[in-house]
């Protein structure tokens, strides 16, 4: 094989969890992914085959969709649902429409500063940032730039707030939940993540995990 194979990744099984899956099927071909997806997300995932891992850091390149459903008043220290809460906010505040806009405007644009969470695979000293925060060292980095080219609402109560986010290469979305949420004077995480799309590959053109043996072989 020497391709490129979209696939829809389920919940709760790691991207490596779909590298080796289709390792047991075809173990004759390099293989690599264009982005990680974690195992509480689905969607999304690109894998090369073959002489096509050569071209992992264009397909990286491609924009992302991703659909993000933010939990207020909580923050976790993994920013997302599998993590312990280390920040609360419950006082009554004003989750408007209106608001919630004026606190996406702050965060959407081009090369704009975003920090990274601190359990990421971003390296610190020669070590994963996740590495660290593991051992309750949790190391705050400076801020990456990034491209959020646009944040949409989907549907929001004063409890959770779901978005819609298009966005160029190294963007964490549970920076935007955290980052959203203390524009709006409270904390949050990411309870749901699915990245819709990836340039031009969606749930309409990709292969299922169960329909994987069939592609492969």
């Amino acid at each position: 094989m020497n391709d490129l194979l979209p696939i829809w990744k389920p919940l709760h099984i790691t991207s490596y969890d779909v590298i080796r899956k289709i390792k047991s099927f075809n173990n004759k071909s390099k293989l690599g992914h264009c982005g990680t997806l974690d195992p509480f997300a689905s969607g999304v995932l690109l894998v090369c085959t073959g002489d096509n891992t050569k071209n992992i850091t264009n397909y990286m390149l491609m924009k992302k969709v991703y659909q993000a459903k933010i939990k207020l008043h909580e923050e976790t220290d993994t920013l997302d649902n599998t993590g312990l809460i280390i920040r609360s906010r419950y006082k009554k505040i004003n989750i408007s429409k209106n608001n919630i806009k004026k606190s996406i405007d702050k965060i959407v644009g081009t090369n704009v500063d975003q920090i990274p969470p601190y359990f990421c695979a971003k390296k610190f000293h020669g070590l994963k940032m996740y590495e660290y925060a593991r051992n309750n060292v949790f190391i705050r980095k400076k801020p990456s730039k990034v491209d959020i080219y646009s944040i949409d609402i989907v549907d929001y109560s004063d409890k959770y707030i779901k978005i819609n986010v298009e966005c160029g290469k190294g963007v964490y979305i549970r920076s935007i939940a955290r980052d959203l949420a203390l524009n709006l004077n409270t904390y949050g995480h990411l309870t749901e993540l699915t990245r819709l799309k990836i340039g031009t590959y969606d749930y309409s053109n990709c292969l299922k995990y169960e329909d994987l043996e069939n592609a492969c072989t």
